[in-house]
């Protein structure tokens, strides 16, 4: 399991280099999800980020390219125009989850990512690229919600006098996300996870992903989180050298 906690795209205005279509380019590294970019052309759309420090992974939390019916989608990472040997990384997927494209830390001369769609044009919504670590002992104790696989879904249905169904109303709720870690260090606890909680408690967005270094997301299996709710860390019960922690937030997985 990974989580994130730099975002270096913040602010950063990108360019369309193919397929640019008539919303803000900007709408691309906006957190409201209230704006989109759609894509003028279809199936494919690459987009340039600029030069950044050094990063692990690139992030996209809402996208419309991918259908469980057709062909996987993908999301290709390039550092300058596209080519196999400028090719940092790749995945593929097939339902509209977030995405978390995980490489080795380094730097980008031109970070460009190429979106491909199965289902007509593009249509992305926030990215992300920056620092993530890698959870110690996987994150996934027992009990661990699996939030990229669940609906945030709730329903009223009307029924008749004999209790039959007759109608459903659905209404989109967040999900909500929560994680154990136990006997964690002391460094940590009190390095890369504080800044994490940095990170999360200003307000950021970031992202898990559940399975660190798989490049076939067919079944992916990232979510974005937001509103840090809580979180805890606490004394072993044994021994001052590790600690329990737990934290608590809402999610979207896209679905």
């Amino acid at each position: 399991m990974i989580i994130t906690y730099t975002n270096v795209l913040k602010g950063v205005i990108p360019s369309v280099v193919v397929g640019a279509g008539t919303d803000l380019p900007q709408n691309l590294t906006n957190d409201d999800f209230s704006t989109t970019y759609e894509a003028s052309s279809p199936n494919s759309m690459q987009v340039s980020f600029g030069s950044t420090g050094t990063i692990n992974y690139f992030a996209c939390a809402g996208i419309e390219l991918a259908s469980p019916d057709t062909t996987n989608a993908f999301i290709r990472v390039f550092d300058g125009p596209e080519s196999s040997a400028n090719l940092v990384a790749s995945v593929e997927f097939n339902r509209n989850r977030p995405v978390v494209v995980t490489f080795e830390a380094r730097s980008f001369t031109d970070l460009r990512v190429k979106f491909e769609s199965r289902i007509g044009n593009p249509l992305v919504t926030y990215c992300a690229a920056g620092m993530s670590f890698e959870v110690p002992n996987n994150g996934e104790n027992a009990g661990y919600s699996r939030a990229p696989y669940r609906r945030g879904v709730k329903q009223r249905t009307t029924v008749n006098s004999i209790a039959a169904p007759i109608s459903t109303l659905s209404k989109a709720v967040p999900l909500k996300g929560s994680l154990s870690l136990s006997n964690m260090k002391n460094d940590f606890t009190f390095g890369v996870w504080q800044d994490f909680l940095d990170f999360a408690a200003a307000g950021n967005y970031w992202f898990v992903q559940e399975r660190a270094s798989e490049s076939d997301l067919s079944n992916n299996s990232a979510y974005m989180c937001y509103n840090l709710k809580g979180n805890d860390v606490k004394a072993h019960p044994q021994t001052r050298t590790l600690n329990n922690i737990n934290a608590t937030w809402d999610v979207f997985n896209g679905l």
